[in-house]
């Protein structure tokens, strides 16, 4: 068999390694009920992981396969889809890092744990990161155009 595509055979191998770790590492003793929420999870990761590989290594062993996902990749229009999404996506992130902080921080004034005024530190200096970031970013564009 003729590999077509490198990078999708090193994917594949990559979930192949992850559904097969998945299944090694599920250790169940049926002692509870949280055994039988593990096992959902583990073979819900454990499908999801077999089934990415083998498309990818459709994709890779595929002429035909690896020819069908190139053009969908360059179509332009799935291109302004993915761009819009990723944007979407970032702004909801950065939305839910900034209610998150403010959560933490919230519930640290109400049941004094220290352990929630760290997490809601940690989110609050990864949502100023982002923000300085963000300025970086527009600054380099409008010096750019």
């Amino acid at each position: 068999m003729k590999i077509y595509s490198y990078r999708h055979f090193i994917t594949g191998i990559f979930f192949t390694i992850i559904g097969i770790s998945t299944i090694w590492t599920t250790n169940l003793t049926f002692t509870d009920t949280f055994d039988w929420l593990e096992l959902g999870k583990s073979l819900f990761f454990i499908i999801c992981s077999f089934l990415i590989a083998g498309y990818q290594f459709y994709i890779t062993f595929s002429k035909k396969g690896l020819k069908e996902h190139d053009l969908e990749e360059k179509d332009e229009r799935n291109q302004l889809i993915d761009k819009s999404v990723d944007a979407m996506i970032g702004k909801i992130a950065y939305n839910m890092i900034f209610v998150l902080s403010l959560l933490f921080i919230i519930l640290w004034a109400i049941f004094k744990i220290g352990t929630l005024l760290w997490i809601g530190a940690a989110f609050s200096i990864l949502y100023t990161m982002l923000l300085f970031i963000s300025f970086a970013v527009i600054v380099y564009y409008e010096k750019k155009l």
